[in-house]
């Protein structure tokens, strides 16, 4: 989405009425409902309406995958009441300054005050069945950050961790589709990773 073609090729919007007619049709035989994860849902105005959509058609797993950069306190209590049961955050650096280099736009101040509004949410009586999934695509810039895991999220349970290694997927603002250096560095950079999985609990 960083490719001006593309943005310029994506447009227009759902009503809350194409919404609801597209709910009635499709939501019955899901069996999951995977919001966003190729654009960010938050834009989306009636994001919590859809959530609580699948509720009501009865998907059994309600998910969404952000950047999180507009997840308010009270947008994610509107989604945990209306049945969302899983947030997926994008985050492809653990420093500030590798996060907002990859990042365009993001901020990592915000990033962080957003694993405090989960930790919040998840002590909540509503809150607690919320799972709360990382996915970090590896570059040669951002595997040395790896490490820091830990420190980001200490005192918040992360479900599951991703590692995902780049791939060209379309143009883009960066292009280091290397491999190299993420292959020389992955031992010493996954380790601590691992150890850190294994205090937290995480898959």
């Amino acid at each position: 989405f960083s490719d001006p073609v593309a943005r310029r090729d994506i447009h227009g919007r759902f009503s809350r009425e194409d919404l609801d007619a597209i709910a009635r049709a499709l939501f019955p035989y899901m069996l999951k409902l995977q919001i966003g994860c190729g654009a960010e849902p938050t834009v989306c105005a009636d994001l919590a309406h859809i959530v609580a959509l699948g509720r009501k058609y009865g998907v059994p797993y309600i998910s969404i995958t952000t950047n999180g950069m507009l997840l308010t306190r009270q947008l994610v209590d509107d989604m945990v009441a209306g049945g969302l049961n899983e947030i997926t955050l994008s985050a492809h650096g653990f420093s500030r300054d590798t996060y907002e280099a990859l990042m365009q736009g993001a901020s990592f101040a915000r990033f962080l005050q957003l694993i405090d509004i989960l930790r919040e949410v998840r002590a909540t009586e509503g809150g607690k069945g919320l799972k709360i999934r990382v996915n970090y695509t590896v570059n040669e810039d951002n595997i040395g950050d790896l490490p820091l895991f830990m420190d980001v999220f200490r005192g918040l349970h992360i479900d599951v961790l991703q590692i995902r290694p780049i791939r060209k997927i379309g143009d883009s603002d960066y292009n280091n589709f290397s491999r190299e250096a993420i292959v020389s560095r992955y031992d010493e950079c996954i380790q601590p990773v691992i150890n850190a999985c294994g205090e937290l609990g995480t898959k």
